[in-house]
């Protein structure tokens, strides 16, 4: 299988079942048939050690500066996602992982979990969603753009900044005014 050297998985059946059929005999507890819960770090959050990562769960890479509208994402595609979501719940992973600059994905995995949450499906405090974004000199532009896909689900539960490595960059980082 080389679904890792392809564009993503988002309309490649078949592979996501494989691909969870072979997480769950490596590490999921045999009496739930769940993946196994851990504490993140010094938080109180209990992560999955297993997370559903988004990089290659969207539909096409875009400039991380263009809006991105829900009407350009194919049904199949989208459909697709929906379904990874919903076989990732269903072996205990709620960690879903995304980023600004994977395409299409921060906007597609959105709209999949608030859809859920509105139907009932699910939950908003049942899943944990984290996200990521440059720490560019325009970050706050950046945040925003991203906030923007993400306000539909209330609150982003973990907040990352990729490629943060110079003292620089920190320096950056830690004077926004939205951290928390």
């Amino acid at each position: 299988m080389n679904w890792h050297k392809r564009s993503g998985l988002c309309t490649r059946k078949g592979e996501l079942s494989e691909l969870c059929s072979g997480l769950i005999k490596l590490c999921a507890d045999v009496k739930t048939n769940k993946v196994p819960m851990k504490r993140f770090g010094r938080t109180e959050i209990q992560m999955p050690i297993v997370t559903c990562g988004g990089m290659r769960l969207q539909q096409m890479w875009m400039p991380d500066n263009l809006p991105i509208s829900p009407k350009k994402i194919n049904a199949e595609c989208q459909n697709n996602l929906v379904e990874c979501v919903r076989m990732s719940l269903s072996l205990g992973i709620n960690h879903f992982e995304t980023a600004r600059f994977y395409g299409t994905s921060e906007l597609q995995f959105v709209d999949a979990i608030s859809s859920m949450i509105a139907s009932g499906e699910i939950k908003r405090e049942d899943v944990i969603i984290q996200t990521k974004v440059t720490p560019a000199a325009t970050n706050e532009e950046t945040f925003e753009l991203s906030w923007r896909h993400m306000s539909k689900l209330v609150y982003i539960d973990l907040l990352s900044f990729h490629g943060a490595s110079t003292v620089v960059t920190f320096k950056r980082i830690y004077s926004y005014n939205f951290i928390v």
